[in-house]
């Protein structure tokens, strides 16, 4: 640029445009340094933003996805508990029932006693599956029939059936005749054997089934956690900032915004020269 030209201050334009650039990539480097995050405005990465939006949703639906896993295994884990439990009182119960057959030893009043321990189980049993609770969920008592389990975060992830047997298979929670009332002599006792014989069998199919959703759960929440390390990363490189790059481009950045004040300083010094000339 000529000196002698000072009227448009065409070199002050030049030095201060540069200043201007370099200010500006200073205080991006300031600002993703103090949040962290690489882009802080769609302006930033226009292209990045969408994936970076998508990415945060699929993430928040896998750790969504992963509480609804662990929370069903901790309720099946109660069921299965609970069905252990019944279990432990139907072994009882058909002991006593074969016990309780043989009036060859035992006399009417000893049977009657023995269908009175036997009723006293059959009621344990049927309080144990109106009150194993998750919540407000009655876990024994069909509340877990034809329900959905949202495992994924896509619509599609789901499945939806009898995570703890069907009806069919809680009649261990509703026994009925002489598993309700007892009995009184040998032929009671023989009819509670076979109603204690298909409850252990629809029990047997529902600690099955129950065994059976608590694998494919425990599975899928293993998924769902691998998942979440792929999708997080993707998240993190698109959205988080680089910070020893951010720290190196700021000390640069920090090195020109001095260079280029000087420069700005120095083309003013250059036009006041040719005010000497009125001297």
């Amino acid at each position: 640029m000529s000196l002698t030209r000072i009227n448009t201050g065409a070199d002050s334009i030049v030095a201060l445009n540069g200043l201007r650039k370099i200010n500006n990539s200073l205080s991006t480097s300031l600002e993703r340094i103090s949040s962290g995050l690489r882009i802080n405005k769609a302006a930033d990465d226009p292209t990045g933003v969408g994936t970076l939006n998508t990415a945060k949703a699929q993430l928040g639906g896998i750790r969504a996805a992963q509480m609804n896993l662990e929370q069903t295994y901790s309720m099946l884990s109660q069921a299965d508990g609970a069905l252990a439990t019944i279990g432990e009182a139907l072994v009882k119960m058909k002991e006593l029932a074969v016990k309780g057959a043989n009036d060859a030893t035992l006399t009417s009043a000893q049977i009657t006693s023995i269908g009175a321990e036997y009723e006293g189980l059959g009621d344990l049993i049927d309080n144990i599956s109106a009150n194993t609770k998750f919540g407000e969920k009655a876990l024994l008592a069909g509340d877990l029939i034809g329900v959905t389990v949202q495992y994924g975060p896509n619509s599609a992830d789901t499945f939806n059936d009898d995570i703890i047997g069907s009806n069919a298979d809680h009649e261990f929670a509703t026994l009925s005749g002489n598993a309700q009332t007892g009995f009184t002599d040998a032929a009671g006792a023989q009819a509670a054997m076979d109603d204690v014989d298909a409850a252990i069998t629809a029990l047997s199919t529902a600690r099955a089934t129950t065994g059976q959703y608590m694998s494919l759960i425990a599975s899928n929440l293993e998924a769902m956690l691998s998942m979440e390390v792929n999708v997080a990363s993707v998240v993190s490189t698109v959205g988080d900032a680089d910070l020893a790059a951010e720290i190196s481009n700021m000390a640069r950045d920090s090195i020109l915004a001095q260079s280029a004040t000087a420069a700005l300083m120095q083309s003013n010094i250059q036009s006041q020269i040719v005010l000497k000339l009125l001297q």
